[in-house]
């Protein structure tokens, strides 16, 4: 079983008990994965923000949701979008984690949901509508529409909060590439993903209704 203590120092942001969970799990057998994955999920839907940061980053690196995605899509840029928008449906339902089934069970389950949503809409050849989350490349695109109003962009920033914030405008604006923004901000790859994933789903749905 994980040290139950390590897994609560990683969710209090500490730098090395982040390392060491992260090492662990690596070398970890498939009964102690899914109980490492199990705490920091808890923890996560207790409020720890660092938690729910390991936790995307190891489903991000060990591709724990990838089965229920690859069941239905075969496209890789597919592939991507629907991994990427099950990071963000994880940081944002994070909370109604419950601990009734494994955190594996439940991770796929969004995949699945998201990979649906990526399906349904390249069969519908449209864009999203408003209540749905766009696409990274619906994102761009839009984005890029509205780039002329430089202060409504600005504005829309400030409310995205940190650090999902600094990761997108290192990244948007000053063209840094993920291990630079990593280097810089001093956290793993897979947590810049992360951040960025949701910064840009927050200032999508913002943008989204400007024009």
């Amino acid at each position: 079983m994980p040290d139950q203590n390590l897994l609560e120092a990683a969710a209090r942001g500490e730098a090395a008990a982040r390392g060491a969970v992260l090492t662990e799990y690596a070398g970890a057998p498939a009964e102690e994965r899914i109980a490492i994955l199990d705490g920091l999920a808890v923890l996560g839907a207790g409020g720890a923000v660092p938690a729910t940061e390991v936790l995307l980053e190891l489903t991000h690196k060990h591709r724990i949701a990838q089965p229920a995605i690859t069941s239905l899509l075969v496209d890789p840029a597919d592939i991507e979008d629907a991994a990427q928008l099950t990071l963000i449906s994880v940081m944002e339902k994070i909370a109604q984690f419950e601990g009734r089934s494994r955190f594996q069970t439940w991770v796929r389950a969004i995949a699945r949901n998201e990979a649906l949503q990526v399906l349904r809409r390249k069969q519908r050849k449209s864009e999203p509508t408003g209540d749905e989350v766009p696409e990274l490349a619906a994102f761009s695109r839009r984005l890029s529409s509205v780039v002329a109003d430089e202060q409504a962009v600005r504005q829309a920033l400030e409310r995205v909060p940190e650090p999902y914030r600094e990761a997108l405008v290192l990244r948007e604006f000053d063209g840094l590439g993920y291990d630079e923004i990593a280097e810089r901000l001093g956290v793993p790859v897979g947590t810049v993903r992360s951040r960025i994933s949701r910064a840009r789903d927050l200032l999508a749905k913002q943008t989204w209704h400007w024009g």
